[in-house]
């Protein structure tokens, strides 16, 4: 396929995506072996102003953050400083759980994994309560959450941590269940272990060696860029979502080590080339080669057909690619970044609306790239002749302590769930497994019948008491 072949049939696939999610402004890029061969933008910046986007324009990345702060804990320990064997009490003793449960087996690579047995809890809003209370766009993100206590600080989230009301999923390492409280610890550990904040040894030993220039933690940073996006949510209008401007970035120091970074698509690009070469940047050694394999190793199961490494989505059976990757979401942020292992080829999509579908951006560069239909999905899940008792298992209310809230339920022997005001119909695909759609993307949820939950993507969400 030629040149413009490719990038014909990308384009058109981006358009319709930002068209039909009504996405103020996409930027996206594309590098090949680390030559960029393709950027651009859809959209705008900042609407009002008509401000174009582009690979230059600075968006929140969310939690594409997680891989910085793996890569950072890596660093340590070819150090010597820390091992990500080491127990997280190690580091911080007084981290507690709550009632009788014991945090003594939980290591640095349970929390990298994201198998620590922490369910999803609401510290992350706590975290942004200054931020939420004085929002007017923080109604239309669903978030059914009570008047919070900020907390400002890790010794805060801590004491939030062993006050809540929650049972751990299970044993270290049993479960995967998607946890930012996890990816927060680890910037407290970073930080305890290299005497540095945890934004300060990302300047020294990450931004800077690999030029990352537009790259930054911290808000008052944006002024002196060229080029920042303005945020913007989305609320529903006579059936249809419409995105409206919505100033303000939440703010969340305690847990920044989960999901606060913000950067551009050049500097991302860039980032990208220390997986593709293996540790090398511009020529400088920023990680060994052992430390990036491990990070893009499957080491757990995060959903059906992808992996999660350190900081890292791993999908190793894509029409014969290995797919490397993160995304990030929250409020002004849809973020995606990609590598196509065999190939060198590296993507990256930022949008400045919440919950829109980056991800189908960034996986489009590649099959566009690989002669494929851009539009083909990650994961391709078969229809599945589900008995009615099997369905029957999924049927209760599940909720979760970062808001989710999903009543499943049958009707004319189909599965739905009602959740964020909408009905979503299940499609079986295995006798544990269904999948809904929700913006264009099959959702997987699975059934855990030792712990009556449900895997709802990347995240564990547990049965109401009284279903139990």
């Amino acid at each position: 396929m030629s040149k413009d072949a490719w990038i014909k049939a990308f384009e058109t696939h981006a358009k319709e995506i930002a068209s039909m999610h009504q996405i103020p402004g996409l930027a996206y890029g594309a590098a090949v072996d680390g030559e960029t061969v393709h950027t651009g933008g859809i959209g705008h910046r900042d609407v009002e102003k008509g401000l174009p986007t582009g690979p230059d324009t600075v968006y929140g990345i969310g939690s594409i953050t997680k891989s910085f702060t793996c890569v950072a804990i890596l660093q340590m320990q070819e150090r010597g400083l820390l091992s990500v064997e080491d127990p997280l009490v190690k580091w911080l003793p007084e981290f507690r759980l709550p009632a009788d449960a014991s945090a003594e087996d939980i290591t640095i690579r349970h929390l990298m994994t994201h198998t620590s047995g922490l369910p999803p809890l609401q510290s992350l809003f706590n975290a942004m309560a200054r931020s939420m209370k004085d929002d007017p766009s923080t109604g239309d993100f669903s978030l059914k959450m009570p008047d919070l206590e900020p907390i400002d600080t890790v010794e805060e989230l801590v004491d939030l941590i062993a006050e809540l009301d929650f049972r751990p999923l299970g044993s270290p390492g049993e479960y995967f269940s998607y946890s930012n409280d996890g990816y927060a610890l680890l910037g407290a550990i970073l930080e305890r272990a290299s005497g540095l904040s945890y934004e300060a040894y990302l300047k020294k030993h990450l931004l800077e060696p690999m030029k990352m220039t537009c790259t930054t933690l911290n808000t008052g940073d944006l002024k002196s860029f060229e080029e920042v996006t303005e945020l913007y949510a989305s609320r529903e209008c006579n059936g249809k979502e419409i995105a409206y401007h919505a100033p303000g970035w939440w703010e969340f120091p305690s847990m920044e080590s989960a999901g606060r970074l913000m950067s551009n698509v050049t500097d991302l690009l860039r980032y990208l080339e220390l997986y593709r070469c293996h540790g090398l940047v511009n020529g400088e050694r920023i990680l060994s080669k052992a430390s990036v394999q491990e990070m893009m190793k499957p080491h757990v199961e995060a959903s059906p057909g992808q992996f999660y490494g350190y900081g890292l989505l791993v999908k190793s059976d894509y029409h014969g690619i290995t797919l490397v990757g993160h995304s990030g979401g929250i409020k002004g942020v849809s973020a995606d970044v990609l590598l196509s292992v065999e190939d060198g080829i590296t993507a990256v999509a930022l949008s400045n609306l919440s919950g829109a579908p980056s991800g189908a951006v960034s996986l489009g560069i590649i099959n566009a790239l690989k002669r494929l239909p851009p539009g083909t999905p990650r994961n391709a899940f078969p229809d599945f002749d589900a008995t009615s008792d099997q369905v029957a298992r999924f049927v209760g209310t599940y909720s979760s302590g970062e808001g989710a809230n999903v009543t499943v339920y049958t009707a004319d022997d189909r599965l739905f769930a009602d959740m964020e005001g909408k009905t979503y119909i299940g499609r079986p695909t295995a006798e544990d497994m269904v999948v809904f759609k929700v913006k264009g993307m099959e959702i997987p949820v699975r059934y855990i019948p030792a712990i009556r939950a449900v895997s709802f993507g990347s995240r564990i969400i547990t049965r109401a008491e009284e279903e139990a």
